[in-house]
């Protein structure tokens, strides 16, 4: 059984608010920017236990507009209203400021799997940087181009998946003209990927720039893009628009774009609202926790439910989803966290389709307004924020131990359930810490956490904190137990193989 343990980021400013969050793709690091009324803005970056990583405070006196990082790289890249566009490097502890180019606030920050970084701001000026191994800007800029209106949405044409390039070069192989110019086509768009992408306007215009650089409208939709997503094997542009209109183009190598379909969603029209897609096919939106079937053509919606623990006014607000442990996570008004597991049929992990597909778990509960949520680092830790604070949610399976007829079981994430067999009976403990480990006798009960452990002695009738010592180098997949010297208050650690 598993229990999320939460961690809250120990923030510098306690007067700051958070605003946004944002997870490093790979390492444990999560950016934050806060506003606060004395200092303006800042952005800090934290572990996975929510402490500081040092030299990473930026300070300046409004608040940050977004925030990047590099797929693979420890880049962070920060936009401001100024148009200022800052690299915090946080590897090397160094900071970068792009040159000046955005005489307007910064409302697009996106890297490409390169060291290729493209800014825009809301006068609708978009460059394109190259940047060294440290963040620091490498030359003029590769791209510039003026689009005299805001823009919004940068996506860049994802590569095509090795299976797939392998069976259009099996079809191109065996005749198919038709699977030899898709694979000739595939294979330049990955040699030019930076100049591959897709941008989209304040005035609702979807732009293609292509490998050339060029730059051509190629969709006029009524309203502007909330979101952007690429089926690549489909090749078709899904497109949601403000006014929640769900269009998909068939966009052909040349980068012409063809309207395929077009429904209307339901749901608040004006409201920031989270739309995110599962493996390319799922789309999914936080109002209501409604789903369509992009492949199917088809929709349903997922219900909180009120025996599991949810209020029965308890609305969703943020989604985000984790694709290596398939979970759904959603936060709520009322500061729980629900979480979906995609449901699979035996040992084929055959998927169950439409909302018998989803099994919903007891909430996690927090506190506040939840108002974003989302999964990052190759740890699958999830960062939730209320604004008023960030936490840390981390994944750990429950420990137990047994010996000398003593039996110890973890119920929560300080909390022991202890049996003693000889007597018969049991007592509940409840730690100041968030145990990872517990270690029992018929005489004491040491708990750690990874940087503390702490024995508790059996005194009667009831369990008194016998002493504690702060620990390192434990790792977790080593079983240790402490045991309380003759000296009072003291403890020494082993460590057994």
């Amino acid at each position: 059984m598993a229990v999320y343990f939460d961690h809250r980021v120990e923030t510098p400013n306690a007067t700051a608010s958070p605003s946004l969050i944002s997870w490093h793709n790979l390492h444990a690091l999560l950016a934050v920017g806060s506003v606060s009324t004395t200092s303006g803005g800042c952005v800090d970056v934290y572990g996975e236990l929510g402490d500081h990583v040092s030299g990473s405070h930026i300070e300046r006196s409004y608040q940050p507009t977004l925030l990047s990082w590099h797929p693979t790289k420890r880049l962070l890249a920060v936009g401001w209203p100024s148009g200022e566009v800052f690299i915090l490097n946080e590897a090397d502890k160094e900071n970068h400021t792009i040159p000046s180019s955005h005489s307007a606030e910064v409302s697009l920050l996106e890297w490409s799997s390169s060291s290729r970084l493209i800014s825009g701001d809301l006068n609708g000026l978009l460059v394109m940087w190259r940047l060294d191994q440290r963040g620091r800007v490498q030359g003029a800029p590769l791209l510039k181009l003026d689009y005299h209106k805001p823009l919004t949405h940068c996506l860049f044409k994802p590569l095509a998946p090795e299976e797939d390039m392998a069976q259009l070069a099996k079809a191109a192989v065996s005749g198919d003209e038709k699977a030899l110019d898709m694979f000739n086509w595939k294979m330049k768009a990955a040699a030019q990927q930076e100049f591959s992408f897709f941008l989209s306007t304040g005035d609702g215009s979807i732009h293609w720039i292509n490998e050339q650089a060029k730059s051509s409208q190629i969709i006029a939709l009524d309203s502007p893009a909330r979101r952007l997503l690429f089926l690549e094997k489909k090749s078709v542009l899904v497109v949601v628009t403000e006014n929640l209109l769900l269009s998909q183009f068939f966009v052909s190598p040349e980068g012409e774009a063809e309207e395929i379909s077009k429904v209307k969603l339901t749901g608040r029209i004006g409201k920031t609202t989270d739309i995110i897609c599962v493996n390319n096919t799922l789309l999914i939106t936080a109002t209501g926790g409604k789903f369509w079937d992009l492949e199917r053509d088809d929709h349903y919606v997922l219900f909180l439910d009120e025996q599991l623990g949810f209020e029965m006014e308890e609305t969703i607000n943020c989604i985000s989803y984790c694709p290596v442990k398939a979970i759904l996570a959603a936060g709520t008004n009322k500061g729980k966290v629900a979480m979906w597991s995609k449901v699979t049929d035996g040992q084929k992990s055959l998927r169950t389709e439409g909302k018998d597909g989803w099994k919903l778990s007891t909430p996690t509960e927090l506190e506040g307004n939840i108002v974003q949520i989302q999964w990052g680092s190759s740890k699958n830790l999830l960062a939730v924020n209320n604004l008023s604070s960030v936490l840390v949610l981390s994944e750990h399976v429950m420990s137990s131990h047994f010996h000398q007829q003593v039996a110890a079981i973890q119920v929560a994430p300080s909390l022991l359930s202890l049996t003693y067999f000889s007597t018969g009976t049991r007592h509940s403990l409840k730690t100041d810490m968030y145990m990872k480990g517990v270690f029992v006798t018929k005489e004491i009960v040491a708990v750690w956490n990874g940087r503390m452990v702490t024995v508790y002695e059996l005194s009667g009738p009831t369990l008194r904190n016998a002493g504690y010592a702060g620990i390192t180098g434990i790792s977790n997949d080593q079983r240790q137990y402490c045991e309380r010297e003759r000296s009072p208050g003291s403890v020494v650690c082993y460590t057994t193989i």
